[in-house]
């Protein structure tokens, strides 16, 4: 079960329901997502269900046109479309529909509360204004950029008919009609992080084995239903988790374990390295209640255990919503796991293979320096190149495809950056073809020189950076690639001038 956040917009009279969250990527099998885009479709970035579209709101104005007090009537309607409990669940269905040279993918949705929401409506405006299928526009198509963003409007049953829709289907071909379809995943209690955590493992990966899965809804049952077992339910789409003594109930299950390590292994992906931060976490808050090690309150506080237990208590009628608010989160932490463990270590063995990355020694003082300029655009490969698994380099130059290059250092080395930026801005105006008045300890100064912007120096995070990661008004540098090499080791080596040097 999922929950949308009514926006109402009083000069049109249009009425949508803002959904939060990468639904795409828990409701669409990764195949089918890519099928999709490779077709050329752009994912919504925005998502919603409209309730009330342009053509409604136009029937809403011309009614309201009728009535003398007609602030009243939007005041109620806001109070309508605010008090309904607009939740929803995701169906099976998914279809290609086109109008013109627009084209969308749309997924069905079962929404409580619409038909009363309009049952209301037309009795308080006497009107007769369809009520329209519920669906949520995942993709789009158009012939420019502005026709692509675009969705296409469905007022009624009989609009959806005519834009000749087409089932998308995200089963395998060869799935026997009729096959089973998991629909819900029923917890004990409010959600738990290992609960949580089971139920992303789940979703994620449990497709082949459970098909639906990836759609079900989240439920709560103190005790199942009598004469019901765990393999009844299970005829019927349903699957228990932590209830019922089954197979995913860890309570049940010695030596001590959790229900994500019972549904990672039943998936066979326990020993998925993209995992393990996961699992270990949901191990150690379910058996030593310690999510959050820091003893800091402010960590404490901000720890994704404390928040899991804050959202409990404020969404106790709705334990669903903290499901659904804390799996983007742990969506995106196995993404990035997933990037640091396997994609990364790839993409920079290539680079190296490919002359596109190079490392060396630096000699800096007492300290010798591990050192690699690399060609990337990616936000994540300085981070993993500092880390353990990396290879601990002490300072990654990032050259990007704009030109733009930034330097980053590992903190634990505490280096000393002073003389290469120095270095920097005078090759930096040597190629401008500025003619600088500025002594060699100016150059080497903390922030941005406005004789030459290009290049920041962070003492908080110990960089150089030419733009970051987005650079925008900053332009790229003017130094050649092929002399990078050569002005870091002459900076980091001090050769030319050392910081320590008194005037």
């Amino acid at each position: 079960m999922f929950t949308a956040k009514p926006i109402f917009n009083p000069e049109k009279n249009t009425l949508l329901l803002e959904i939060k969250g990468n639904l795409p990527d828990l409701i669409l099998d990764g195949d089918l997502a890519l099928k999709i885009e490779r077709k050329g479709f752009e994912k919504r970035k925005e998502l919603h269900i409209t309730v009330l579209g342009f053509k409604s709101g136009k029937r809403i104005r011309e009614a309201l046109e009728k009535i003398p007090d007609k602030e009243t009537i939007i005041e109620a309607l806001i109070g309508m479309a605010e008090n309904t409990e607009w939740t929803f669940d995701v169906n099976p269905e998914r279809f290609h529909i086109s109008k013109n040279e627009r084209e969308s993918i749309i997924q069905m949705v079962k929404l409580d509360g619409i038909d009363n929401f309009f049952d209301r409506l037309n009795g308080l405006l006497n009107t007769d204004i369809e009520t329209p299928p519920p669906h949520i526009t995942l993709y789009t198509k158009g012939v420019d950029e502005r026709s692509g963003m675009s969705g296409i409007g469905i007022n009624s049953q009989e609009e959806f008919e005519k834009l000749n829709p087409r089932p998308v289907i995200a089963q395998k071909p060869d799935k026997p009609a009729g096959a089973k379809v998991y629909t819900k995943i029923i917890l004990p209690t409010r959600p738990q992080p290992d609960t949580i955590v089971a139920i992303f493992i789940l979703k994620k990966f449990g497709e082949e084995i459970f098909p639906g899965i990836k759609t079900a809804s989240v439920d709560f049952w103190q005790v199942p239903p009598e004469k019901e077992t765990e393999e009844s339910l299970d005829k019927k789409g349903i699957i228990l988790i932590d209830l019922g003594g089954g197979r995913f109930d860890h309570h049940a299950i010695k030596p001590q374990t959790t229900a994500s390590d019972l549904i990672s292994s039943h998936l066979g992906v326990a020993d998925d390295s993209a995992l393990a931060k996961l699992l270990e976490y949901a191990r150690r808050d379910d058996f030593f209640g310690k999510g959050t090690v820091s003893e800091d309150p402010i960590d404490r506080a901000f720890g994704l255990s404390s928040m899991i237990a804050v959202l409990n208590k404020s969404l106790v009628k709705n334990p669903a919503k903290v499901v659904e608010l804390i799996l983007p989160l742990l969506i995106a932490h196995y993404n990035e796991e997933v990037k640091r463990t396997k994609e990364l270590p790839e993409e920079f063995e290539k680079k190296l293979s490919s002359g596109e990355a190079e490392t060396f020694p630096v000699r800096q003082r007492d300290k010798k320096l591990k050192v690699v300029i690399v060609n990337s655009e990616s936000g994540s490969l300085a981070g993993y190149l500092r880390s353990q698994n990396g290879g601990r380099f002490d300072v990654v130059a990032q050259w990007l495809p704009s030109s733009h290059v930034n330097i980053l250092t590992r903190p634990t080395k505490r280096i000393d950056l002073r003389s290469l930026a120095a270095l920097l801005r005078l090759e930096e105006a040597t190629a401008s073809g500025l003619d600088l008045t500025l002594s060699v300890r100016s150059l080497a100064g903390y922030g941005r020189i406005k004789e030459i912007p290009e290049w920041y120096y962070d003492p908080a995070t110990n960089s150089i950076q030419n733009g970051g990661l987005n650079p925008k008004e900053i332009n790229p540098t003017k130094i050649p690639r092929d002399k990078f090499k050569k002005i870091i080791e002459l900076g980091l080596s001090e050769q030319l001038w050392s910081p320590r040097e008194q005037y």
